[in-house]
């Protein structure tokens, strides 16, 4: 594993060919970050003997550094526990079980995705450097800057092209996916499927955009299809509760069933 040795914390005297990472050193091979659902990577110690990656304990903004040069032990007491309840819009599961608290990014008005850092990170989401109280700034795909092009002025001006869009996966196609011990390995797409959801928000200001169209009562989605924009809704909740919301949009998400080369255990 390579880092910058500011960023991960270690002595200037202790650099060289030598040098360990803190879990390598504590020969903990099968722990995990109590922040996301991924093993490996930069990883240091916890306070209650737990370990974190650095990434996540840096944009987590409940987390705290109790030695901010060597970046260990992490304070993670402050990590609200409401947080597990949270589904991260990028692996779309939860933490109630694991304490892994997915992240929340509230950097653009009303607009308050969960989602774990590193799964962030994996589909390609812009972090960068910001001011108190957010150490790092996350904009999400949806609020993403586009990039303009400028055009120099001519007399006879030159046919726009129109960038191809990128494909996506098809069947037969080798990837790279997680298996359910959270490691990445090769494997190859035999199955695809798409699942609509809806976005709503609730009237307590909490957000959910992977709502099947099936949980909302007032209107019969399956048969008349989404709500109008705005439309106020009955949503009942996988664990019960039935709960006002207002419906924001509807979006398709592609589902795609893999075999891996080999088993893993």
């Amino acid at each position: 594993m390579q880092v910058h040795s500011s960023c991960y914390g270690v002595r200037p005297d202790s650099v060289g060919e030598s040098w360990i990472c803190s879990r390598c050193k504590a020969g903990a091979w099968t722990v995990e970050c109590c922040l996301c659902n991924l093993r490996g990577g930069a990883l240091k110690t916890t306070t209650d003997n737990r370990w974190v990656h650095v990434i996540c304990a840096i944009a987590v903004a409940e987390a705290r550094f109790v030695n901010a040069i060597e970046r260990e032990p992490v304070d993670v007491s402050a990590v609200p526990e409401t947080r597990k309840n949270l589904k991260c819009v990028f692996c779309h599961s939860n933490s109630s079980t694991e304490n892994h608290a997915p992240a929340s990014s509230a950097h653009t008005r009303n607009c308050a995705p969960s989602f774990h850092v590193t799964c962030a990170q994996i589909a390609g989401v812009v972090m960068t450097p910001a001011d108190w109280p957010y150490v790092v700034s996350v904009t999400c795909h949806k609020h993403k800057m586009k990039t303009t092009t400028t055009v120099t002025k001519s007399k006879t001006p030159k046919p726009r092209v129109v960038p191809k869009a990128p494909q996506g996966p098809i069947l037969g196609q080798r990837v790279i996916g997680r298996n359910t011990d959270s490691w990445y390995y090769h494997c190859t797409i035999i199955g695809m499927a798409t699942q609509t959801f809806y976005e709503v928000n609730f009237d307590d200001g909490s957000y959910c955009d992977n709502l099947y169209p099936e949980n909302i009562l007032s209107h019969d989605c399956l048969h008349s299809g989404p709500p109008d924009a705005g439309e106020l809704i009955v949503v009942s909740t996988p664990e019960g509760q039935i709960l006002n919301a207002s419906f924001v949009k509807e979006h398709t998400h592609k589902l795609y069933q893999v075999e891996f080369t080999t088993r893993h255990s």
